[in-house]
């Protein structure tokens, strides 16, 4: 999680419920919601997301297990961070 503050992008978590997850952001806004695989409770990914951004505006990154789109390569994750950001800010 160091690489997330070195690039100055704000996180709380991890959540292993959507719940918790809504809470946490209600209490500290973050810069973008990574949301992996196997979340537990009513939500899943997609619908956290969306509640994420239609309630506190916090964009998503969800991740997937396909191993086509491996995040977890080097670097990875924070190119596909910046995309979903900058997607973000521009439907802003």
């Amino acid at each position: 999680m160091g690489i997330l503050a070195e690039e100055g992008i704000t996180f709380v978590g991890p959540a292993a419920r959507a719940a918790t997850a809504l809470i946490m952001t209600a209490q500290t806004p973050v810069s973008l919601a990574l949301i992996g695989p196997g979340l537990s409770g009513r939500r899943d990914a997609d619908a956290l997301a969306g509640e994420l951004l239609s309630t506190w505006g916090a964009p998503s990154l969800v991740l997937s297990q396909d191993p086509d789109r491996d995040w977890r390569r080097k670097g990875a994750l924070v190119e596909q961070m910046r995309a979903a950001l900058a997607t973000a800010t521009a439907a802003a």
